[in-house]
């Protein structure tokens, strides 16, 4: 996709830059006839002894039908193409016609090489465009110069029905061949990007076809040796190692959970049924039931939960998602310190924030911190029992819920902020 949008851009920008190129030079020539055509009085000079009066000063009364230097370098002056303008047959291609409008009242019109307007016809063109106010520019298809002369003023018109209608036909058909191109381009990029990536494709689907089997089948053994433990303890009673056993047991039963869980998440191909869920019921129930928790580390939590929050969601997994947060910001919250859990309202969006005070390092990119496995050191990880796993979970529900989550420094510790939609 980003390929054809690539090429797209490219293709609009290269077919612009071809036909303003093609706009401006069609305008050159024309401006370049109309010059000569004012030069001359209104009438298009001869590729001989007319054109180097006017082109150069200097008419050559010797050999007045060979072109000299000096008249080549005329034509070059007015951006002209000498192959196209300056061939004998230029005079007769060129559909134009003249005002000249004198100061003393009278009207010289020359309408001897166009056959679509008449003699009055062209004089109110001329007093029209006078009108206006502009020396030069577009009537219709007649682009026209109006020259200001010692006893009046000269306005030149020049039929450009026809360049027009070539410029207007290439810009057509630029068009449509981008179009066309750009729709073959998509299509190739599709089969062959999907063959690129289809080795890509299948290594992903089989990690994580991997952690499900290999979660699943730890399970088994894990539970053959907690069983294990438990008959030794009853036989002869619980010890340093037994107990060591069981902790690690546990700590493993927590890793495999978490790994399933984010594997399950991303198997998910369809997104599953939605209800209206009431946030605020959920968001008290979870902390309520964290309470002992806090309690037993001294933390003092202050909660600023509005009533009736509701969203469109799934009702487990939001339970998760608070549980998630609110169990992280117990568990990195320093001995004593402070915790606050807050839902409010704004505008159409729901925001759900817990905040904890810390007294270790915090990552300078916080978004670190949703990374799977993420530690943000060793002492940390294995004082508190965590793997990295709960914030990847709880970033995944977010995803599904097509919300967003992030995570900032705040007042010395962190603070996880959830926007969702609200129903």
């Amino acid at each position: 996709m980003i390929t054809a949008l690539s090429v797209a851009i490219v293709m609009i920008v290269l077919l612009a830059g071809i036909n303003a190129a093609n706009m401006i030079q069609t305008e050159q020539d024309s401006d370049t006839i109309l010059h000569m055509i004012s030069d001359n009085d209104g009438r298009f000079p001869d590729n001989n002894k007319d054109s180097m009066k006017v082109k150069t000063g200097s008419p050559q009364q010797d050999n007045p039908q060979q072109d000299s230097p000096q008249q080549g370098d005329a034509w070059q002056k007015n951006g002209s193409r000498p192959g196209a303008l300056a061939s004998p047959e230029a005079k007769f291609r060129t559909r134009y016609f003249s005002v000249y409008i004198k100061n003393d009242g009278t009207c010289d019109i020359n309408t001897d090489s166009i056959a679509a307007v008449s003699r009055d016809g062209a004089r109110q063109m001329a007093d029209s465009v006078l009108k206006g106010g502009r020396t030069e520019g577009y009537n219709g298809n007649y682009r026209f110069k109006v020259t200001v002369k010692d006893d009046g003023k000269l306005i030149v018109f020049l039929d450009c029905d026809e360049s027009l209608r070539t410029m207007r036909n290439f810009a057509l058909l630029s068009v449509i061949i981008g179009v066309v191109c750009l729709a073959l381009v998509t299509v190739l990029v599709m089969i062959f990007s999907r063959r690129a990536i289809k080795p890509v494709a299948q290594s992903i689907e089989k990690q994580k076809r991997f952690i499900t089997d290999a979660g699943h089948e730890i399970k088994t053994p894990l539970a053959i040796i907690s069983a294990n433990a438990e008959v030794i303890e009853m036989m002869n009673g619980e010890t340093e190692w037994t107990k060591s056993i069981c902790n690690q047991v546990e700590r493993l039963n927590v890793l495999v959970k978490g790994m399933l869980e984010l594997s399950r998440m991303d198997e998910m191909s369809e997104k599953p049924e939605f209800v209206n869920v009431n946030l605020s019921e959920t968001v008290r129930s979870s902390t309520d039931s964290f309470m002992a928790m806090m309690q037993k580390k001294n933390i003092t939590c202050s909660t600023d939960i509005a009533d009736n929050v509701r969203v469109m969601g799934d009702s487990g997994r939001l339970a998760e998602l608070v549980s998630l947060l609110i169990d992280n910001a117990i568990k990195y919250c320093t001995d004593g310190g402070s915790m606050s859990v807050k839902l409010w309202i704004n505008g159409r969006k729901a925001v759900f924030s817990v905040y904890n005070s810390y007294h270790g390092e915090l990552p300078d990119d916080m978004n670190k911190l949703f990374d799977r496995f993420y530690r943000t050191d060793e002492s940390r990880s294995r004082s508190t029992g965590g793997y990295g796993i709960g914030l990847s979970v709880a970033q995944a529900v977010v995803q599904l819920h097509k919300g967003r989550i992030s995570a900032e420094k705040k007042d010395g510790g962190a603070c996880f902020t959830v926007t969702l939609v609200r129903a």
